[in-house]
């Protein structure tokens, strides 16, 4: 699947190298947030460079140039925003919120099955997170201490190369894929033994990102819904989690 044209703007900016076109990136990224998209003249201007150099940036994003490259990722953004719109003026929000994620939850209650099962026998979970995901992925570690599992999860990128490099062959290992900042553990899992891969990976994952490991033994993909956008994914990440921990509970008093 495409990288989203952001995504492909953020790998840019963070070439390990000073460039021109990380300059660039990182200026084009700076008024994307903002929701502010500048003609070609103001960039050329603010990044000290002719306006072909931007041109020829736009043309490395699959661009025929810079109008058609910044059309794209302001239609880009906005369809973002559409489909976060959400209708307050009342709760009933609140309950439409509950029935999608449980749709989700219904779709993929075999991933979750199997993730509990491996996780009731051996105790033990390694936890890998993208970025943004770090908050959800310690509230996981902190409930499941409250089963007495152990779950190996750092935010420091060193001690998780680490852990990565000494992964045991029956341990299951979830991985939550979202978001843009996620190269470095895609980079990292594919030297990890096919065979543990294919044994013990669970993955949880946005449509964007599905397709970036290719060795796993079960996914799970969050749906395309208005609720599974980035504002509302750290409230799915605590209910699903919530739901592990209520299956945990229910696998280990029956053993």
């Amino acid at each position: 699947m495409n990288k989203k044209i952001r995504e492909r703007i953020v790998l840019l900016s963070r070439n390990p190298n000073d460039s021109v076109e990380k300059a660039i990136a990182k200026y084009v990224l700076l008024n994307y947030d903002k929701g502010c998209f500048r003609k070609l003249r103001e960039v050329a201007d603010e990044c000290h460079v002719s306006e072909s150099t931007v041109t020829k940036f736009s043309m490395k994003l699959g661009f025929s140039g810079y109008r058609e490259f910044i059309f794209a990722l302001k239609t880009e953004k906005e369809e973002y925003n559409q489909r976060t719109i959400v209708n307050t003026s009342d709760t009933s929000f609140l309950r439409e919120i509950i029935l999608d994620f449980d749709v989700q939850l219904n779709n993929n209650m075999l991933f979750i099955n199997e993730l509990c099962s491996k996780i009731s026998k051996c105790k033990k979970i390694y936890l890998f997170s993208s970025y943004e995901s770090n908050d959800a992925a310690k509230y996981f570690q902190d409930i499941m201490m409250n089963q007495d599992i152990e779950v190996y999860f750092t935010e420091i990128r060193p001690i998780s190369t680490k852990i990565i490099q000494n992964i045991g062959t029956e341990i299951p290992i979830l991985l939550l894929l979202n978001g843009v900042d996620n190269q470095f553990l895609i980079d990292h899992l594919e030297v990890v033994d096919k065979k543990i891969l294919l044994n013990n990976l669970f993955i949880i994952t946005s449509e964007s990102q599905q397709d970036k490991i290719k060795n796993f033994h079960s996914k799970f993909v969050i749906g395309s819904s208005k609720y599974f956008a980035y504002m509302f994914r750290r409230l799915f990440f605590d209910y699903l989690f919530i739901f592990l921990y209520t299956k945990l509970s229910d696998n280990l008093l029956s053993n």
